[in-house]
């Protein structure tokens, strides 16, 4: 009971897979101690080894201290030694190793990445947070190299790249029958669904696709032309192991997102779906760097294509145990 991970910002995502992963994998192995939502109270009822913190905070008091609840935390286990905090900023060294892991790249965007006021205010605060701690982490790491090259050239000996795993059930998954459906994760704005809109209504007479699909929540995506398009179907936020039989039901995979740390739902979408359209940023070239994949120029934007038959043959994926055993690997360097 060395670990102790705080992942109490991270109910639904990547965020949450990861959560998972490393909650079963530590549960199996010796246990850790974990601080998490508290809306996934019951998640790890059956866990008998692993020990569970669940905080809730509001905006207003994750603005005054996001990691009140960690001095107490730290007196009442002396005995943790490592610290692996998920995009929660490191205020103070309360233990042997403490690890940042960069969980969203916002706070480092550029200016052409246009955010809502209450939300530039946020990532602007965020950002000098996240950078004030660095000075007081022994490892930072992040999802792709690009999001370790953006937070810049500082503290370079304390970088790790550690990136997303892939599930078994995800390599097992492999539909047989597709509907003539594209689908894409994800409705915040930086996901540019204008522009995947567009690219949609592009290929779909190429590829016969007869509707849009869009998993999020719909709160996110604010007032669109297309909301009340009979071919667009909103689905709002569903359970992970729908979101596979979504991705594996339907024949194209879009996702013009403008940033991404490194896209978990892009990495499902290219090994789940027939074909995939992404956009041109660096955490897609990094997914399909040992993969065949195409160019092409869809209203006006620079698009990559990749075939699920290359992506399955080519792309080197990672369990998330390997994941896990890297992360140990490097901690056991600093303790």
């Amino acid at each position: 009971m060395e670990y102790l991970f705080n992942f109490s910002v991270s109910f639904s995502g990547g965020g949450l897979k990861r959560l998972l992963a490393y909650a079963e994998y530590f549960e199996k192995n010796g246990g850790a101690y974990f601080i998490v939502h508290v809306s996934l109270q019951g998640k790890f009822a059956n866990h008998q080894n692993n020990i569970y913190y669940y905080v809730e905070q509001s905006s207003f008091q994750r603005l005054l201290n996001d990691c009140g609840y960690l001095g107490e935390i730290s007196r009442k286990h002396p005995e943790v030694k490592v610290y692996f905090s998920y995009g929660i900023p490191i205020y103070k060294r309360h233990f042997k190793v403490n690890w940042f892991h960069l969980s969203n790249l916002l706070p480092f965007k550029d200016s052409k990445i246009k955010l809502s006021l209450k939300d530039e205010v946020k990532m602007h605060l965020l950002k000098k947070r996240v950078t004030a701690g660095f000075k007081r982490c022994d490892v930072i790491s992040a999802e792709s190299q690009h999001s370790l090259d953006v937070i810049g050239q500082s503290y370079l000996g304390k970088k790790v790249l550690l990136q997303n795993g892939v599930n078994d059930e995800l390599v097992e998954t492999n539909g047989s029958i597709r509907s003539n459906t594209a689908v894409t994760i994800g409705a915040y704005s930086y996901k540019n669904l204008d522009l995947l809109v567009k690219v949609f209504d592009e290929i779909k007479e190429k590829h016969g696709l007869e509707k849009l699909l869009i998993v999020g929540e719909v709160n996110t995506i604010g007032k669109c032309s297309f909301l009340r398009r009979v071919d667009i179907e909103l689905l709002g936020a569903v359970p992970q192991k729908r979101v596979y039989e979504l991705l594996s039901e339907s024949r194209v995979y879009l996702s013009m997102s403008m940033i991404e740390n490194s896209s978990n739902a892009s990495l499902e979408g290219v090994l789940l779906c027939k074909m995939a359209y992404l956009s041109f940023i660096p955490p897609h070239l990094e997914l399909l760097k040992s993969v065949p994949y195409r160019e092409e120029e869809i209203c006006g934007h620079k698009v990559l294509v990749s075939h699920q038959e290359d992506v399955r043959k080519n792309l080197q994926q990672v369990s998330w145990r390997d994941v896990i055993l890297e992360m140990l690997e490097v901690a056991k360097v600093h303790l």
